[in-house]
């Protein structure tokens, strides 16, 4: 089963048992890009000062783009509007942080951030937060967008936790925007 356009080019097919797979470029939230902190903490995140994730593990839903491991920056490679979103857990001492931003960076410069007041929870004990931003935006294909972290500190140390996925850079070009 086969949906085709007027020059005869399949959009869409159909196996017959609800399997549909999208042919038509335009159909599909593609480029994607996910990438996570794994494996270890990022430390080294200096009180009153915009840090960049080191994010070092690309997901399986990755498509197209380019992700530059070593600048820890993604290029669309395909103009179009994309959804993108930061996820940062911060790992932090007893009273050590005080406020935190996580920031979305377009071509070096911020274009959305998330807050978090860190003086309302109490980490006497210590632990960790998450923090999270999201943002629809106008991309060429030359434009790149990276991940950053903002801290105010009591003093002590703190980082961007990499265990799992919660600390995440995710992006995907919206289709019909």
């Amino acid at each position: 089963n086969e949906y085709k356009d007027f020059g005869n080019n399949a959009i869409m097919t159909s196996d017959g048992a609800g399997n549909v797979t999208v042919n038509a470029q335009g159909l599909q939230n593609t480029p994607a890009l996910k990438v996570i902190r794994a494996s270890s903490n990022q430390t080294g995140i200096v009180s009153a000062t915009s840090t960049k994730i080191q994010f070092n593990s690309e997901d399986s839903l990755t498509t197209s783009g380019t992700w530059d491991s070593t600048n820890y920056r993604w290029t669309p490679g395909v103009a179009g509007k994309y959804l993108i979103s930061i996820n940062v857990e911060i790992v932090a001492a007893a009273d050590t942080a005080k406020q935190c931003i996580a920031d979305i960076y377009k071509n070096g410069s911020s274009i959305c951030y998330g807050y978090l007041n860190m003086n309302a929870f109490d980490l006497r004990s210590g632990g960790s937060n998450a923090i999270g931003a999201a943002t629809i935006d106008t991309a060429t294909d030359t434009d790149y967008y990276e991940g950053f972290v903002y801290m105010q500190t009591n003093s002590g140390t703190v980082s961007a936790r990499g265990q799992g996925d919660n600390t995440n850079l995710i992006a995907y070009k919206l289709i019909g925007a």
